[in-house]
């Protein structure tokens, strides 16, 4: 699969580069090797530079688990903004019963697992914002 950060078109974006993110943030802490952060930040540099599209499409909110993982690493204010600027996001989207609908709603069982998705990034959101004064 190729995702094109420049091209407006609908995309998936949750493919492995998230996964690698996370793991290369987690890999960071346990090893104390900056790599694995220089690395992450490659990776995080894609989705931060694209087109304000793909934060309209399925899996572009795992780009706020990246760079809030990223932020409680490095303390970095670009990683700061983003994790702010995704957690404006997420509120934004929310239904007005406090709740999420995801791309394609076949059953409210969609509904619910998008709901404890965002959730989890929120909290993570969270932890990472409150982990540096």
């Amino acid at each position: 699969m190729i995702v094109d950060n420049t091209a407006d078109r609908l995309q998936r974006w949750d493919d492995r580069r998230h996964l690698a993110r996370a793991f290369l943030c987690r890999l960071a802490l346990a090893t104390g090797e900056s790599r694995w952060v220089d690395l992450a930040r490659r990776y995080q540099a894609f989705s931060m530079a694209a087109t304000p599209r793909p934060a309209q499409v399925p899996g572009f909110c795992k780009s706020s688990w990246g760079s809030s993982l990223l932020y409680e690493l490095t303390g970095e204010d670009v990683h700061r903004d983003w994790t702010m600027a995704m957690g404006d996001w997420y509120v934004a989207t929310a239904s007005p019963a406090g709740f999420w609908h995801p791309w394609l709603e076949r059953t409210d069982s969609d509904r619910i697992w998008i709901t404890l998705e965002y959730v989890m990034h929120l909290d993570t959101l969270i932890a990472a914002l409150a982990s540096r004064p």
